[in-house]
Formats: C-alpha cells, structure tokens, sequence
C-alpha cells in the first residue's frame, strides 16, 4: 500500500479581499477531505509501524532459532560416543547417545557418569517438534519440550512385565504386571528430572506379591502410610513423581 496523500488546503481567505467569501468556501469545503487523508495517513503509519515490529520480532526469533541450530550443530561436531562409554571430565562443546537419542552438553561437567542424560540439566535433547498435528504423532524414544499442549487426547505405549526386573521410567510410564506365578521384585529406574513431574500407572494381574525397590535417595512414601493390600484379582497402582518426592497409592482393585 503506497503512503496515502495528504493534498494541500485552498488559500485561507483574508478579510478585505474582494473574493473573501469565495475563498472561504473553498477553504471549509476542502477541510473535510483533507481531515480523511490525515486519518488514512495515520492508520497506515500505525499498519507500517506494527509490521516493522512484527518483522523485529520474527527476525529476533529467527535468530535465536539458529543460534541454537548453531550450537547443536558444533556439539554434534564434537560427538563424544555412548553416555556409558564415557567417563571423566567432559567441556562443552560436546554431544553423546544414550536412551535412543542425541543429548548436547550445557556446561562442563566433572563426572560423565554422574550426570545421566534425560535426568541431569547439564544436557539437552537435540530432538524437537514444531507446529500442528492433525493425526497421531509416534514420540517413541525422543522428548518433547513445548510451553504447551493442547490435544483432544494423548495416550503412553505400556509394557508388559512378567519377571523380577526393572521399571525404565525414561522409555514407559505405563506397565501390566502379571502377578501370578510368584513373588515379583520391580525397580524404579530413570525417574524424570528434578522438577519434573511423571505419572506412573501399574496394572497387576494376579496377588502374588510385589516388592518395590524406589531410587536411592528420593523422599518415598505410600498414601496410607503402608504398602496397600493387594486385590484378590487385579490391583492398580498409582504413583507420582513431583521431581522432588515420589508418592504411591492403591487405585481400583478386585
């Protein structure tokens, strides 16, 4: 849109000419038009000034998108192998492989081994979803880190456990255990981050038994102050991680 015009106003009349009358006319006549173009010109300094700032702002994302691009890309660079084939000291830049995915280090780190990718801050996920959805979208094995979500409906992939093991809280959330044959020993490994919520669902078939083994370290505690008492038939545990203290319950039994 070219910048509107703002035409120039007749003369104004002076007194004591002998076209005042005329020139007066002319002058009133012309101001109602020329009130129009200043307020055209108005709207479209107020449209030109919002799009220069709409552009500042997408360039000032587009820039921080590829300086981040820039910095994963120099830590691939500087791959460093598996997470548990590293041990010592590690400085950034820096990236390994551990639980399916690519991990870039943020900071220098004493203890490779004391700093487990997906539970540690010092790493980040090279893996990244952008935009709109309109069909499901498979997240096996990748993180998805975003302000928010909004879906109709999110469903977990569930494991089935039928021996003393363990739980990997990185890769499932959701387990049917078969409880029938005997005595089960389940661990709890890989929780999410500190600060970092997870909902932890069991579906236990059968009132064998189960003891739970919970990470070192972690504040635990049952809902009822004690191991609930299994059903006769099928009991469903709930556990919460808050990313600073993990809580377990009894759901629905028979």
């Amino acid at each position: 849109m070219a910048y509107p015009e703002i035409p120039a106003l007749p003369p104004a009349p002076q007194r004591g000419t002998p076209d005042f009358a005329e020139m007066a006319n002319a002058h009133v006549a012309a101001l109602t038009p020329w009130t129009q173009s200043v307020n055209e010109a108005g709207q479209f300094i107020d449209q030109a000034t919002g799009g220069v700032q709409q552009s500042t702002e997408e360039a000032t994302t587009a820039s921080e998108e590829a300086q981040g691009a820039a910095g994963i890309a120099l830590s691939l660079a500087n791959f460093a192998g598996r997470w548990l084939d590293i041990e010592g000291t590690l400085a950034v830049p820096a990236s390994t492989y551990h639980n399916g995915q690519y991990w870039a280090l943020l900071e220098d780190i004493s203890d490779v081994q004391a700093e487990e990718p997906g539970v540690s801050a010092a790493w980040a996920s090279t893996a990244s979803l952008q935009g709109e959805a309109t069909g499901p979208i498979d997240m096996a094995g990748f993180d998805l880190s975003a302000n928010s979500v909004s879906a109709e409906r999110i469903d977990y992939a569930s494991e089935t456990i039928n021996a003393s093991g363990t739980l990997d809280l990185a890769q499932r959330q959701v387990f049917e255990v078969d409880n029938t044959a005997g005595l089960l020993t389940l661990e709890f490994i890989n929780l999410a981050a500190v600060n970092r919520g997870q909902t932890i669902v069991l579906d236990v078939v059968g009132n064998a038994g189960i003891e739970f083994v919970f990470p070192a370290g972690i504040t635990f505690a049952w809902s009822e102050g004690e191991a609930p008492t299994h059903g006769d038939v099928w009991t469903e545990y709930l556990f919460m991680w808050t990313g600073t203290r993990l809580r377990g319950g009894k759901g629905l039994s028979e």
